[in-house]
């Protein structure tokens, strides 16, 4: 039947007629268009982590005939799904069954979104609806699930539609009886979402607005909302009583369901991005076009579109004011989606009627609308559905085809859920934050157990490593952000450094891990203060070995610490090098296996991160640096710095045997901590000059890079020559030794033209350069020698002018 000028015009009654063919199979058009999308979601999106709680629920439908967890607890969110997803679950738990009562419910969704658009308002109304609906990403997403929302919306929609018909009914015993029916409806929806209640004051509040205040107090009008609120105390109460503590537990963490106090504009800020996106911009903007409509060409107090528009607006008022913590998300204003693209459809539906169109155009109209809406939405938005979750369903397959529960496998994961889903067993749920909402006691001896399959909680990490010791193999379920977030340092460190990552899949890390161990102690280990910039310094590394040899692997633990801008990852590079600049051997990897985020750890201590460098066999034997750069990932052309240089000496590594020759002239003098051993003297007399060879030894670590000084004095003690280096040259700076490393610096002097003949002093020390300070220098005894010591005189003849 062709749409009349006159259709888009919502009245006071409810319409009813057969469809046009067009908008039949523009429906059509858009339930197969649906169907795709959220069949694509199934297969290639892993489950959200609440679908496994829901699974699980479901599971026990089918084992004890309600939702009630072996701990005892009832699960009141979603309670009226579980009993759609149970049958679904007959034949085992499998992740694409388990999603289908939520695709089954979310198209049903669509032809009932377009009756009532069309019933109340009008047939573009209702295919516009419809249209936006199916391409959505949040319908799309939640469609998609295992979860509760999308019945949520269903029975939101179903409620608001009865109730319409019972206030256009005006005292009518059918008006009376559908009101009812809406409540008993609205009273489904609040056992499947308790967010539902939230439209007890609303359907209230449009009722004031649709009728005398005489009739306000009729029998049959408060009827419906004794037995709508009797239902919503029902649910209050198996919440409560269902899963003691729980609200209670909820408000101490701040995270409660309700926040009478909480800041004004933290509510549109929470829910501001649903309505802003870009795929929804429009219908918001349709929305606040609509306002005016209400009054054009007069107020209807009982019209459709004043109704929808005090149901709307009184759900977000209501959520942005009342909503706490828990429920100040997109999400949950998931129920009201459909009541905006109803209005946002019939705002387009009356500007598209002044429009001077021919009767056929007309016709097709509605769909033609539809289509337009679906491409909008679509191409704005559908593809923001399909963000991966964190796979725990891959994680937990792989899991199961390697679990061996003969050999005495053990787990520990905060999924216990899914642990129980895929492979019946959980030993340990393993959390140390945010667990305390999810653990309740065990009845008899008060063990704390997860609320959900009644796993002994473990929240310490002595704990966790006794079970690691204790287990002849021990898994360990996470996803990053949880491993990060929900543990202490320690027990991340412990599970880096004594757990192998089996699997490593869209966030999700599985651990292996056989026996507990107490890492090697370091050949090597020492302090050194570093700051690359602002965000991570180094505090001190260890070496496995300080002489490894070809082919051995030289194992590297950096020690860092996060400064006030530390990001979230960064590799560190460890290279060893030969004196020419060649690289030999080195690794370049992520600081923590990129497992825990600097931006995210303490800030008053220091985490150590393990390297292995693997030193290949044609290595020859001599002594090499190893340096030490960090770069955020993908800039490695871009390094940090450290005191302006994009690399540090770390240490000077001895690979292979070394035999350092002796010093002709021994010496035992300490320039605290470095020990001068004695020197070679060359001197020549056709080019007056010497020649000076001195072996350096490091006695202990050391923090300040040194250089050495040789004068050349006249006998007043005057200096005719000198030589400034760096006793290891560019190469090796002093604080890259290893305490018994010798290192021999070699040095040049001559005598200036014109310099007369006569017996001349060699004269050495050391200095730190930026401060131009002198260490001093002791003997064997500990008696001082100043800061330059002398070393001895030679005779030199005369320089020609």
């Amino acid at each position: 039947m062709a749409s009349k000028r006159g259709s888009t015009e919502e009245s006071e009654s409810i319409r009813v007629g057969r469809p046009g063919w067009p908008s039949i199979v523009a429906l059509a058009l858009l339930l197969a268009l649906a169907f795709a999308l959220r069949w694509r979601y199934v297969h290639e999106i892993s489950l959200f982590v609440d679908e496994f709680v829901t699974a699980w629920a479901a599971q026990n439908v089918l084992l004890r005939g309600a939702p009630v967890f072996p701990s005892g607890n009832i699960y009141p969110h979603g309670l009226l799904f579980t009993y759609l997803v149970a049958p679904f679950l007959l034949g085992g738990f499998d992740e694409v069954m388990v999603r289908i009562p939520g695709v089954l419910v979310s198209l049903a969704a669509l032809p009932v979104a377009y009756l009532v658009g069309r019933r109340i308002l009008s047939e573009e109304a209702g295919l516009v609806a419809a249209a936006a609906m199916a391409v959505d990403p949040d319908l799309v997403v939640w469609g998609g699930r295992a979860r509760m929302y999308g019945l949520l919306q269903l029975l939101v929609l179903v409620a608001v539609y009865f109730y319409f018909r019972g206030l256009a009914g005006g005292s009518t015993r059918d008006a009376a009886r559908q009101r009812v029916v809406a409540m008993g409806v609205l009273v489904a929806a609040i056992f499947t979402h308790a967010e539902a209640a939230f439209l007890l004051p609303v359907l209230g509040l449009a009722t004031l607005v649709a009728l005398p205040w005489r009739q306000l107090f009729r029998r049959d009008v408060v009827l419906p909302f004794v037995l709508g609120g009797a239902g919503a105390v029902a649910f209050f109460l198996v919440a409560k009583y269902g899963q003691p503590e729980h609200l209670e537990t909820m408000e101490r963490e701040g995270r409660g369901y309700l926040d009478l106090s909480a800041d004004l504009l933290s509510g549109p800020l929470a829910f501001g991005p649903a309505i802003t996106a870009s795929h929804r911009l429009a219908f918001g903007l349709l929305a606040l076009v609509g306002i005016a409509l209400l009054f054009y060409p007069r107020f209807r107090r009982r019209g459709a579109l004043t109704y929808l528009y005090v149901v709307l607006l009184g759900l977000l008022g209501l959520l942005m004011t009342l909503a706490g913590a828990a429920w100040q998300r997109e999400r949950y204003l998931f129920l009201a989606l459909p009541l905006l693209f109803l209005v946002g459809g019939q705002v387009l539906a009356r500007l598209a009627g002044l429009l001077p169109l021919p009767a056929l155009a007309r016709r097709w109209l509605p769909a033609a609308l539809a289509l337009l809406v679906a491409a909008y939405v679509g191409l704005a938005g559908t593809s923001k559905a399909y963000v991966q979750e964190w796979g725990y369903d891959q994680a937990f397959r792989h899991l199961e085809d390697n679990w061996q529960p003969e050999a005495g496998d053990r787990l520990a994961t905060s999924m216990s859920t899914a642990a129980l889903l895929y492979l019946g067993h959980n030993d340990a749920f393993a959390i140390q934050h945010g667990y305390e909402e999810y653990v309740v006691e065990r009845p008899g001896d008060h063990m704390p157990i997860d609320l959900w399959t009644a796993t002994p909680v473990l929240t310490t990490t002595v704990a966790f490593l006794e079970l690691l010791e204790e287990a002849p193999r021990l898994w360990f379920v996470t996803d990053g952000w949880r491993f990060q977030t929900r543990y202490e340092p320690d027990l991340i460190l412990s599970v880096v450094e004594q757990m192998d990552l089996a699997w490593n899949e869209r966030g999700v890390l599985v651990f292996r891990g056989e026996g507990s161990a107490t890492p090697p102690e370091p050949a090597f280990e020492r302090g050194r203060q570093v700051a690359f910039g602002g965000e991570l310094a180094l505090t001190g590394f260890a070496l496995s070995k300080t002489t490894p040899a070809p082919g051995d692997d030289l194992e590297v633990v950096l020690h860092w610490q996060a400064l006030p801008d530390a990001g979230p990852a960064y590799t560190a590079l460890l290279h060893l090098v030969a004196a020419d600049g060649s690289g030999l051997a080195g690794v370049d990897e992520p600081v923590l296996q990129a497992l825990y985020q600097p931006d995210l750890w303490p800030r008053d201590r220091s985490l150590p991160d393990r390297h292995r460098i693997q030193i290949p066999a044609s290595v020859p034997p001599g002594r090499y640096r190893l340096e030490l750069g960090l770069y955020r990932p993908g800039e490695v052309e871009s390094p940090l710095l450290a005191d302006g240089q994009d690399r540090v000496a770390l240490a000077a590594i001895d690979v292979g045997p070394t035999a350092p020759v002796p010093p002709a002239q021994a010496l035992e003098v300490d320039f605290k901590g470095v020990r001068l051993l004695g020197y070679d003297l060359a001197c020549e007399g056709e080019a007056p000059g010497c020649r000076l060879a001195l072996h350096w030894q490091a006695a202990e670590p050391l923090d300040r890079d040194y250089t050495a000084f040789v004068h050349l004095v006249d006998g007043q003690g005057s200096i005719v020559d000198q030589d400034d280096a760096p006793p290891g040259g560019l190469f090796l700076p002093t604080t890259a030794w290893l305490p018994g490393q010798t290192v021999v610096s070699e040095h040049a002097l001559a005598l200036p033209a014109g310099a007369p003949a006569g017996d001349y002093g060699l004269v050495a020390g050391l200095y730190h350069l930026p401060t131009d300070q002198r260490l001093q220098a002791t003997g064997p005894g500990g008696q001082p020698l100043g800061d330059a010591l002398p070393l001895e005189t030679v005779p030199l003849p005369g320089a020609a002018p």
